[in-house]
């Protein structure tokens, strides 16, 4: 009898302890598998955009945490929402949780998303500045850097023969760690030593150059000429782009856009008749596709208008929303989320987003190598570079008579080019920490 005693009061404690630990779990939301979930949609030294995602086809009201604490009360959900979180710190760890919220009450949690900011990059550059040029006027319309000891800008660069009347046009500089040697790119077209408009490196043993009407291969030794885009063309080629020698891009006057598969090119319809200035690209590794964008903008006081082009994985170009009344001369992106974007101002676009910082001055090119590490040039010898938080300008470099027309950014190096009066100038910044 003692022993069934014993037994029925172990029974009894055992049950008020469950239901004790039943008690306090109870008041625990627990992450749902199914219904919602974080993602860190693009994450950059001070802000975060946060990716909440809802799986029924009903919307929900969330509430989202950071740290524990409440930064966003009542949002809406609707399949899916992207919460920009702008008030982080560089090189930081946050965790941010989501709250399903009914009747003003929690019935559902996230699982904790853990995420790491950007840290920033340095800004500063030494510079120094190189000219070409000692007859009619010269300019460098495009430079591409392979490493520090090899770097090529294309351009028309004058330079007076020994009687001193004659003039020599070099369409191309070569920087060899040391020095720049001039260079003349022949073309079989109408004129053989063309002033260049733009290159594009794939590697040091493949080298684009194009004079606007066709695309000359370099490769260190030998320059093959290939104009079967000409045929293609509506107006002449103003950039290049390419992710490899089967995917090269080239874009121009008059809404032109060709494409390279390897074997031949091809005509992309791009819709519009405004001039395309630049063009960058992104490949998305994880799923094998990849996304190039076009700025599109008139060039003259008749045809007014920009536009912001996408080409699809497929070679598809659709027009993206614009409600901007800036112009738009160059783009850049890390990650094909957020766009840089300048010409009138600088803009960074973000889902049909757009928002300004505006430095008073015309800006020609934009070029990074990741969201906290990214330059633009323009007018009067106007460079800028932003590390992840803010823009830092050069003003030792201004000069009235002086304007940057592209660049190009790489590692540690920048290389703004241009002119000043009437030379062709390349100005070289090497960041020292």
């Amino acid at each position: 009898m003692k022993n069934n005693t014993r037994i029925l009061v172990i029974i009894m404690l055992t049950f008020s302890f469950y239901q004790m630990d039943c008690k306090d779990d109870s008041s625990i939301i627990p992450p749902s598998e199914s219904a919602f979930s974080l993602s860190a949609f693009e994450i950059i030294s001070t802000e975060a955009l946060i990716k909440i995602e809802y799986a029924h086809s009903d919307s929900i009201t969330i509430q989202l945490q950071r740290n524990g604490h409440t930064i966003a009360n009542s949002l809406k959900i609707y399949k899916e929402y992207i919460y920009n979180d702008t008030l982080l710190q560089p090189k930081q760890n946050y965790t941010y949780t989501a709250y399903k919220i009914e009747n003003g009450g929690v019935v559902d949690s996230s699982r904790p998303l853990q995420i790491t900011t950007m840290d920033t990059t340095s800004n500063n550059f030494i510079w120094e500045t190189f000219s070409f040029g000692n007859g009619s006027s010269s300019v460098i319309n495009d430079v591409a850097i392979i490493n520090d000891t090899l770097i090529y800008a294309v351009g028309e660069i004058y330079i007076l023969d020994s009687t001193g009347q004659d003039e020599i046009l070099y369409n191309a500089v070569k920087w060899d760690g040391k020095k720049w040697n001039l260079m003349r790119v022949p073309s079989k077209g109408s004129v053989t030593y063309p002033p260049h408009q733009t290159i594009w490196v794939i590697s040091k043993s493949n080298i684009l150059f194009s004079w606007g009407g066709g695309i000359i291969t370099f490769d260190g030794i030998n320059f093959t000429d290939d104009m079967r885009m000409n045929s293609l063309l509506s107006g002449a080629i103003n950039k290049i782009f390419a992710f490899n020698s089967h995917a090269i891009y080239a874009v121009g006057n008059n809404g032109s856009i060709v494409h390279y598969n390897g074997s031949s090119w091809q005509k992309l319809e791009s819709g519009t008749t405004l001039t395309i200035g630049d063009i960058w690209g992104v490949a998305q590794q994880n799923n094998n596709t990849s996304e190039v964008f076009c700025a599109a903008t008139s060039n003259t006081i008749e045809q007014q208008g920009t536009k912001l082009l996408r080409i699809s994985s497929t070679n598809d170009v659709d027009s993206l929303p614009w409600n901007s009344p800036w112009f738009n001369y160059s783009v850049w992106t890390a990650t094909g989320k957020t766009l840089y974007l300048c010409g009138s101002s600088l803009l960074k676009y973000r889902n049909g987003n757009i928002t300004e910082t505006d430095f008073g001055i015309f800006l020609a090119r934009i070029r990074g190598n990741a969201n906290n590490d990214i330059t633009v040039v323009g007018d009067f010898g106007f460079v800028s570079h932003y590390n992840g938080n803010k823009w830092q300008s050069y003003p030792e470099l201004y000069h009235s008579n002086m304007a940057y027309r592209s660049l190009a950014m790489k590692g540690n190096t920048i290389a703004a080019i241009g002119f000043k009066n009437n030379a062709a100038v390349i100005t070289i910044g090497k960041r020292i920490n």
